[in-house]
């Protein structure tokens, strides 16, 4: 493995996620693949449900194919499908056909679910620093700068059991702008913590 990879569990303690996806870019799918493995599992499926699209793709070949298919389910239904359909297709193929025919029934169900109830719109992806005293701006800068987390039709439904669909939140716009404070009020149940989770990702 590069020594590039070295630093990598140390980066992995602090969870410090941006540096880590650099990190692995700089490897070869193969290399990044058995740092992923390396960790212990837990770290391992959080790790994975952080990596862009296109590196959990480069990746998901690389893995035996059980653990890939545990991974998979780290990430939201919509994120699982793309990376799916983003594989080679011989790949693909390849991960579906190992596959024991239990887990590949599962799994073309839950491909098929997510299909019909596409990703909400969330733009853009919005990532919360900390900051030791807080930065003063202008009234003029922070119009300027925009609404630093915006939404467009978040709308969010639940299969149950028995197949009815429960909407728990209904076309929803929003909108943030920089320098103000927002609540979410509303009885349990109704969909807050549901909303903050998908504009979190």
């Amino acid at each position: 493995m590069s020594t590039r990879a070295d630093t990598l569990p140390d980066l992995l303690a602090q969870r410090n996620w941006r540096t880590i996806v650099e990190r692995m870019r700089e490897l070869t799918p193969s290399e990044a693949a058995d740092f992923v493995m390396s960790a212990p599992f837990e770290q391992q499926r959080v790790l994975f449900a952080r990596l862009p699209i296109d590196l959990a793709i480069s990746l998901i070949p690389h893995f035996p194919y059980y653990h890939a298919y545990v991974l998979l389910h780290s990430s939201p239904a919509h994120e699982m499908r793309a990376i799916v359909d983003g594989m080679d297709p011989a790949a693909r193929d390849h991960f579906l056909d190992e596959l024991p025919e239990e887990a590949w029934q599962h799994l073309m169900d839950e491909l098929a679910e997510a299909q019909k109830f596409p990703a909400p719109v969330v733009t853009p992806v919005v990532e919360i620093a900390t900051q030791s005293a807080p930065v003063e701006t202008t009234e003029a800068e922070g119009e300027a700068e925009g609404p630093i987390i915006e939404a467009r039709g978040v709308s969010k439904s639940f299969r149950q059991p028995e197949g009815r669909e429960i909407q728990v939140i209904a076309p929803t716009n929003l909108s943030l702008e920089a320098g103000t404070f927002a609540a979410l009020l509303g009885p349990s149940g109704s969909g807050k913590s549901t909303l903050l989770r998908i504009l979190s990702g």
